[in-house]
């Protein structure tokens, strides 16, 4: 799978536990390309709720702009295998 370079860095500011679970990462111009086990998804999920409620909620009932960030990433992990993804070509 792989990431924007943004995107990716901001998920290892919010949700440090990413360098753990991320294998075999490597670094290109744009992205960062890595590998994720079942269970390393399954973790960097639950972490990133974590970091949801923890850093993307103003008094726990409003997002705020990192929530949504996370948010939006949170969104495309299950999908960033996929070549043709639009997210790829922003």
């Amino acid at each position: 799978m792989k990431l924007k370079k943004e995107d990716y860095d901001f998920l290892a500011k919010h949700v440090p536990e990413i360098e753990e679970y991320a294998e075999n990462k490597t670094i290109d111009d744009r992205f960062v390309h890595f590998e994720l086990s079942d269970e390393s998804f399954r973790n960097i999920q639950s972490d990133m709720n974590d970091s949801i409620v923890a850093y993307g909620m103003d008094q726990q009932d409003t997002v705020n702009e990192i929530g949504k960030k996370l948010y939006k990433i949170y969104d495309l992990l299950p999908y960033l295998e996929e070549q043709n993804l639009e997210y790829f070509n922003e």
